[in-house]
C-alpha cells in the first residue's frame, strides 16, 4: 500500500510517526521497530532524495504505563542509525541526511 501512495502521490518529502497505534494494538516490540525499518527501506526505494523524517512515539500521559517501552523503541530506531561508537552516522543515515539536506542547500544557493 505505501508503494502505491508514494507513486501516486511522489511527495516531495515524508514524515513519519508510527508505531503509537501498533502499541495500542498490543503489538510487541520486536514487530513495531521492524515496521518502522520497513517503512524506512520502502521510503528510500521511492527515493533515495526524498527527505524522511521520522518522529518517535511519544510519551503521551495515556501511555504511562508503556513509557520504558517506547523508550527502548525509540532507542532501537535510532541505533539503527548510529555505528558501534554511537557517535558517527552509518552510510545509511549519511545519505539520509545528505538526501534531506541536498535539495534545502541548493535552493539556498540559487537564491
Amino acid at each position: 500500500m505505501l508503494p502505491t501512495v508514494l507513486e501516486e502521490e511522489k511527495p516531495d518529502a515524508v514524515c513519519m510517526y508510527c508505531g503509537s497505534n501498533d502499541l495500542n494494538a498490543a503489538i510487541g516490540e520486536e514487530q513495531i521497530v521492524g515496521n518502522v525499518l520497513r517503512l524506512r527501506v520502502l521510503v528510500r526505494a521511492y527515493g533515495e532524495c526524498v527527505p524522511l523524517a521520522f518522529f518517535s512515539i511519544i510519551k503521551a500521559p495515556q501511555k504511562l504505563s508503556k513509557w520504558d517501552l517506547i523508550e527502548r523503541i525509540n532507542s532501537r530506531v535510532r541505533e539503527e542509525l548510529f555505528v558501534e561508537d554511537q557517535l558517527h552516522l552509518t552510510d545509511a543515515a549519511y545519505a539520509l541526511m545528505v538526501g534531506t539536506a541536498e535539495p534545502v542547500l541548493a535552493d539556498w544557493l540559487r537564491a
